[in-house]
């Protein structure tokens, strides 16, 4: 991601969020050297897009955004792949998020990945709904490796079903 990335993001967000992230907020994390946004392109036009940050041992999943019309074909996993394999090449030993528990879709994802609940955090998000705090496995566990390969195989799969490309 870009400084260039930025309106096509916020539109995203302001059509996925009632209560969206503040473009200072991006501004800030693209000037950061613990922040990695990433953005997914189809066409010329952003189609998806996540934030990371990597803190000493740890990756925080702080965002993935699939454009609306992209929804459900794949996008959210492939931004999710990137950061797990973004997390074991910066020696991270997990990657950490919070996700509403509303969020069925970003759940099931997360579970398909084996995240596990560890803990909530009460009144987290602006609208007061509590987040649940999700980890993943130790990244370098081999059986995990494996899970992530088949399932990124099997999204990269999906995804030229829906884009042909």
């Amino acid at each position: 991601m870009t400084t260039a990335d930025l309106p096509q993001v916020m539109a995203i967000e302001r059509a996925s969020y009632a209560t969206p992230w503040e473009e200072a907020a991006y501004r800030q994390a693209l000037g950061s050297e613990q922040a990695y946004l990433d953005v997914v392109t189809f066409r010329g036009e952003i189609v998806g897009y996540s934030g990371m940050w990597h803190f000493v041992d740890t990756v925080h999943l702080g965002t993935i955004v699939s454009h609306p019309a992209a929804r459900g074909k794949g996008i959210g996993e492939l931004l999710l792949v990137n950061v797990i394999a973004r997390a074991t090449d910066l020696n991270a030993e997990h990657v950490t998020l919070e996700v509403r528990p509303s969020n069925h879709p970003a759940r099931a994802l997360y579970e398909k990945y084996h995240f596990s609940e560890v803990g909530y955090r009460k009144n987290y998000y602006r609208d007061k709904e509590d987040a649940l705090l999700m980890t993943s496995p130790p990244l370098r566990n081999l059986d995990f490796q494996a899970m992530v390969r088949a399932n990124f195989e099997a999204a990269l799969a999906r995804l030229a079903q829906h884009f042909g490309e």
